[in-house]
This record gives C-alpha cells, sequence and structure tokens, in this order.
C-alpha cells in the first residue's frame, strides 16, 4: 500500500493530481491495509485518564482516520528545514527500540531502517535544506509511521498514547495550525507560509 501511495504521490510531484484522487488513494490505501491484516486500534489506553474499548465500524473508521491524517501530517510538515527528516528519525528510532524491548523483530527491524533512510536524507535536509521529501517521501513516511504505530498497538507492544506521544510534535503542532487555518476560512489543502 505504501507503493500505491507512493506512485500518486509521485505523480502530484511531477505534474499534479487532484485532492481527490490524492486523498482518495490516502484512504483507499488505509483501507486495504485495515482489511488485509486486521490490523485495528480496538482500545484507546491513557493512564490515569481514560481506558475505552472500541469495536466493529467505529474502529475500523478511526484506523483508518488515523492513518490517513498521519500521512498528511507528515505532507504538511515537510516544508520545515530538518523537520519531517528530523521527525522521522527520532520517532521511528524510538517505534523500533520499543518494539526491540518488547520483542517484536518486524516492527523494530521496519522502524529502524526507516530511521537509517531518514539519517542520510537528514543531512541534505539541515537548514538550508537543499532537498525536501516532496508529496512522494512525506505521505509515504507518514504512512508508514502510522501503519507501524497501529501494528504496535494492535499487537500490544504499547498503548495508543506512545506514538502519540512519539510523533506528538507533528500531531499537535499541525492539528493546531490546521484548526486556526480552518477557522480563519483558509484553504487548509493548499501551501502557505503562515506556520
Amino acid at each position: 500500500m505504501a507503493l500505491l501511495i507512493g506512485g500518486v504521490s509521485l505523480l502530484e510531484d511531477r505534474a499534479g493530481v487532484g485532492r481527490g484522487v490524492r486523498l482518495g488513494t490516502h484512504a483507499l490505501a488505509a483501507a486495504v491495509l485495515v482489511w488485509q491484516t486486521g490490523l485495528t486500534v480496538d482500545r484507546i489506553v491513557v493512564p490515569a485518564v481514560v481506558s475505552m474499548a472500541l469495536s466493529g465500524w467505529l474502529s475500523t473508521l478511526l484506523t483508518v482516520l488515523s492513518i490517513v491524517w498521519m500521512a498528511n501530517l507528515y505532507n504538511f510538515m515537510d516544508g520545515i528545514d530538518g523537520l519531517a527528516g528530523g521527525m522521522t528519525v527520532v520517532g521511528f528510532g524510538f517505534l523500533g527500540g520499543v518494539a526491540w524491548a518488547e520483542g517484536h523483530p518486524a516492527v523494530a527491524a521496519a522502524s529502524l531502517v526507516t530511521m537509517a533512510a531518514a539519517g542520510g536524507f537528514l543531512v541534505y535536509n539541515l537548514p538550508p535544506a537543499a532537498i525536501f521529501m516532496g508529496d512522494s517521501g512525506s505521505i509515504s513516511v507518514g504512512f508508514l509511521a502510522a501503519a507501524f504505530a497501529v501494528m504496535g498497538i494492535h499487537d500490544g507492544l504499547f498503548d495508543v498514547w506512545v506514538p502519540i506521544l512519539i510523533f506528538s510534535p507533528f500531531v499537535v503542532d499541525a492539528t493546531i495550525t490546521l484548526l486556526r487555518r480552518l477557522m480563519r476560512g483558509e484553504k487548509v489543502w493548499e501551501a502557505h507560509r503562515k506556520h
């Protein structure tokens, strides 16, 4: 599914595709991932705050929306020198470390390989950035971040608050910025310089 998202995103980088095609591809990839693997977030646990079980369509819908949201958050944050590359190194490093400590070699290996690739990219992405991820890189990495997080939650490696905390610089910052722009009536799907 990451290849499907990467392919459509590469088309966006090269020639441009419509918002509907892009978002529809993200939703399709997330839905297929959830359908094929059965991976869903079926419990939301934040210690001393909430413990809530989710089931059926609500669990599936929340998981699909979370994957699409994370993919687009990465894309949104890609235009700032070093931020997306740095978050990838730190975020996937933590995901890989937690997965390794909990005995889940698949998530650990995939996370650490992604971290290493982002480290090589980050050399050229630090201020002043010579390159950025673009849609093909940022949306694909965001999709992987969400997929690995959902896998870890589903397999009991960690609770939902762990990946939210790890990726909180993106989740909190981008969400607040997008909500502010939405309240001002701006087109949140277009690039801007007011971050």
